[in-house]
């Protein structure tokens, strides 16, 4: 089988795919096969987010889809600071990769360095048969302002993210090891996708 992951961001593919592959399912992305149009991702949640881009990708390629989204809180950030939905967004421009590490050691320097925080993900699936389903998690996180030397593209903050555990900061660490770190948050999403295209009984949102 194949599926449609909804992006061009292969940080977010890197961190999925092992999940397919125990599933013996081939991810296929926009840039595979030449999408270069996208929907107005205008939900008011993560969820809605990744349903919107959900739908608009099946409507175009009626193939499997799975479409993610993420929103990020940093417990120590005011409200208006808050990056919300729009994690590489600052008055309305997209930041690059450089730019978001940049903001945001500026952002943490100014409440002592660090701060626990966590991410709203929203996951959705569209199945062969049309079928869709959706479910939210909250990883949490550490933000610190020293950036590891390793960046990776697409996933800027993993640089900015530490594990006193293992002491590694996100950007360092296998997949495995990243994933590992997110405990029960990301064994849910793995969960959640297994469940779905394994067709074990969840609730289908129509």
């Amino acid at each position: 089988m194949k599926v449609l992951m909804a992006t061009t961001n292969e940080g977010k593919v890197a961190i999925f795919k092992e999940e397919f592959d125990k599933l013996n399912i081939e991810i296929l992305t926009l840039k595979d096969l030449n999408i270069t149009t996208s929907p107005e991702e205008n939900g008011k949640s993560v969820v809605e987010n990744a349903i919107i881009k959900a739908k608009y990708y099946y409507a175009l390629t009626k193939m499997p889809v799975f479409a993610n989204d993420a929103g990020l809180v940093i417990n120590k950030f005011s409200k208006e600071e808050q990056a919300g939905l729009f994690v590489r967004r600052f008055g309305g421009v997209e930041l690059t990769d450089k730019q978001m590490i940049e903001r945001y050691i500026e952002k943490l320097n100014k409440v002592g360095g660090k701060s626990k925080a966590h991410f709203n993900v929203g996951l959705a699936i569209i199945t062969d048969s049309g079928a869709l389903y959706s479910k939210s998690f909250k990883p949490k996180l550490l933000f610190i302002n020293k950036p590891s030397g390793i960046i990776k593209k697409g996933v800027p903050l993993d640089s900015l993210v530490y594990d006193h555990k293992t002491k590694k900061y996100k950007s360092e660490m296998t997949i495995q090891e990243r994933n590992k770190t997110e405990g029960n948050a990301f064994k849910k999403q793995a969960q959640f996708i297994k469940r779905v295209f394994l067709n074990k009984k969840i609730r289908s949102i129509k």
